[in-house]
Parts: C-alpha cells; sequence; structure tokens
C-alpha cells in the first residue's frame, strides 16, 4: 500500500486488493490512526537519537580538525612507507640476481619486507576507516538529516512534509506490521541509531 499522513478516521486502501481477486494484502482497508501514529513514534524516535548524534558531532569536531590533519599525515607516511618496501623488495631481487646475497638471505629479507609491508597496509586501512567515520559529519546527507532533526524536534502531529523530510515510504502489510523506509541511507541511519 502507499501511505500518505492523512487526517484522523481516514482509511488506507489497498490498492493491490481493488484490483486483483487474489490479492497479497490480507485487508482492503486499515484504519490510517494506527498507522499515522506508528510512523509520527518511528520518526521522533529518529529525532530523538538524531540529536544525540548531533551532541556527539559537535564533542568530536572540537578536537577533530587536528586529529584529522594528524591522521592525514599519518596515512600520506605510511604510504610513504609502504612504497619504500616495494622498493626495498625490487632492490632484494636484483641483489640475489647479481649475485651479491644468497638465497637465503634473499627469502629472509622477503619475509621482512612483506611483514612489514603488509603491517603498514592495515594500519593504513585502520586509519582510513576513523578518517572515514569522521568525514560523516561533514557529509551533506548528514546536514540534511539534522536540519530536519532541528527543524522537526517536538513536532506534536504528523504531516506530509515532516513525513517527506524523513521517510521515502511506508510499506504497510497490516494494521500491526509496517515498514519504513528512510531517505537517508542505512550507513548514516545506522550511526544516527548507534548509542
Amino acid at each position: 500500500m502507499q501511505y500518505y499522513p492523512r487526517k484522523k478516521g481516514d482509511y488506507c486502501i489497498c490498492q493491490e486488493s481493488r484490483l486483483t481477486e487474489n490479492a497479497p494484502c490480507s485487508k482492503d482497508k486499515i484504519m490510517m490512526d494506527p498507522i499515522n501514529e506508528t510512523v509520527l513514534e518511528s520518526i521522533r524516535g529518529l529525532i530523538k537519537c538524531g540529536k544525540r548524534f548531533e551532541k556527539r558531532l559537535e564533542k568530536k569536531k572540537d578536537v577533530s580538525g587536528a586529529r584529522a590533519e594528524k591522521r592525514l599525515k599519518e596515512i600520506a607516511d605510511l604510504q610513504s612507507a609502504v612504497r619504500k618496501c616495494q622498493a626495498d623488495l625490487f632492490q632484494n631481487s636484483e641483489r640475489l640476481m647479481d649475485g651479491i646475497v644468497d638465497k637465503k638471505t634473499y627469502q629472509a629479507n622477503r619475509e621482512r619486507l612483506n611483514a612489514e609491508k603488509d603491517k603498514l597496509e592495515q594500519r593504513i586501512k585502520a586509519l582510513e576507516a576513523e578518517k572515514d567515520k569522521a568525514d560523516i559529519a561533514d557529509d551533506p546527507e548528514t546536514m540534511e538529516l539534522l536540519d530536519a532533526v532541528n527543524k522537526y524536534d517536538g513536532a506534536k502531529e504528523l504531516d506530509n512534509e515532516m513525513a517527506l523530510a524523513f521517510v521515502e515510504k511506508v510499506l504497510i502489510y497490516s494494521a500491526e506490521r509496517v515498514e519504513i523506509r528512510w531517505i537517508f541511507s542505512d550507513k548514516l541511519i545506522n550511526a544516527v541509531m548507534k548509542k
């Protein structure tokens, strides 16, 4: 069923049941009041979590500028170290072919350099993951969500504008089973809902 917030006493009529005899819908009419209430409560929950999320972001922003710069420098330094390991691996092979080192020394150097390179690459991945987490604060989608949270904080009733600010669609299976799909990415919703 398609969902549009309606006034009290309205029904949501399943278009599928009207068009086909064997419709997947359990009812052809569902009172909108419980649906509206479910959607409103879900939006209120998202707003409440959004306010907490905004406070967490503000705390992070106070120190994140210096950290981000430091993190970027560390990533660049680690990438430089990885390139050096790759050059050393190549040089180690050249030295073996030129007869400067024996096979045993070559293998020991190769293992040491590969282990060092792997360790550096893992550290780079960890720092980039931290950077991605920090970048969510500056993401336009995050700003859009926080704007909607601040605009509708304390709303008493659900209206179409409010629903459109948060909800992509509402799938209504029955009056008791409603699925809300947000307009925001799952990554952002999960970050906001995290306590």
